[in-house]
């Protein structure tokens, strides 16, 4: 078995069945082996529906809400791949995914330890969408191969050896579990970016829900860097979070004038900076709440 395949699910029943579609569409036009597990923690039905739509998939069921980190680790321990490629639930991978990605690990296998590829916007048409895309993907829009440090996890590729030898996603972080995993692995065994590995992912598109969803993300970050010493001492200094949203909107601005069509820009530019506002209250909140409290079961 060449390649297994990790989709990490909770309440994932509105976008799995396109997902994994996508990926069995894809294998058509390839001939490696690949087996698929879904990790399921959802309490939507989704896990009934994989399991009747899609029989051939491997069904690895939680009772409670799991984090990603988890759900991955265990579909890599289960897999038999040489190669575990970890897409999300709420991603499509595009038609020649599989055969560009079995070109790339036969070309550069023994080289790299990793690969990963391009997330490209998936919800276009909705400008909150497309403001979580931006939000999310900014600092991954290469447009060449590259040799890079970090990927994220919606579009990932470890050898299973070396994923498992060094212990797999910390399972204590609900996000950024792929920064801390991949800045010390890139330096051990390198990872090789390519655009033409790529897929959509799926953004949310209802206001409130994507403010939440920055809060929570701001929260999960902030844990992050205080308990890894992440990003300095600066950016783990409570009184300057509220200029954050400032300093990362000016970071952004030529990228969004380069990637923004002028009739988007505005109510584009508007919900960018809302978006981090509501970020950064994110990361204020853990100074408060402590990194006991669980802000994803909101």
């Amino acid at each position: 078995m060449k390649y297994t395949v990790v989709i990490p699910s909770y309440n994932s029943k509105e976008t799995i069945g396109s997902c994994l579609e996508s990926i069995f569409n894809s294998l058509k036009r390839s001939s490696i082996d690949v087996e698929i597990f879904v990790v399921d923690s959802s309490n939507d039905g989704t896990s009934d529906f994989v399991r009747k739509i899609f029989p051939q998939v491997n069904l690895i069921r939680f009772d409670k809400q799991t984090y990603q980190s988890r759900a991955r680790n265990v579909g890599a321990r289960q897999g038999r791949g040489e190669y575990i490629v970890f897409i999300d639930s709420d991603c499509v991978v595009s038609e020649d995914y599989f055969k560009n990605l079995d070109e790339i690990v036969k070309k550069y296998g023994d080289e790299y330890g990793g690969f990963g590829g391009k997330t490209l916007n998936g919800t276009p048409e909705s400008v909150v969408g497309s403001v979580m895309y931006f939000l999310q993907f900014r600092d991954f829009l290469w447009e060449r191969e590259v040799e890079v440090r970090n990927i994220p996890a919606t579009n990932i590729i470890y050898k299973r050896d070396l994923f498992l030898k060094e212990g797999g996603f910390n399972e204590e972080l609900a996000s950024s579990e792929e920064t801390l995993f991949n800045l010390n692995f890139s330096e051990k065994y390198r990872l090789f970016f390519s655009p033409s590995i790529y897929v959509y992912h799926s953004n949310r598109k209802n206001l409130r829900s994507f403010l939440l969803h920055q809060i929570k993300n701001g929260y999960n970050f902030q844990k992050f860097k205080t308990l890894f010493n992440y990003g300095g001492k600066l950016s783990n200094t409570p009184i300057l979070i509220p200029l954050f949203p400032i300093y990362r909107f000016l970071r952004s601005v030529k990228v969004i004038f380069k990637v923004i069509s002028p009739i988007k820009l505005i109510p584009f530019s508007i919900l960018f900076f809302l978006g981090l506002i509501f970020y950064s209250l994110g990361e204020i909140s853990f100074f408060f709440k402590g990194d006991g409290y669980d802000i994803n079961r909101l």
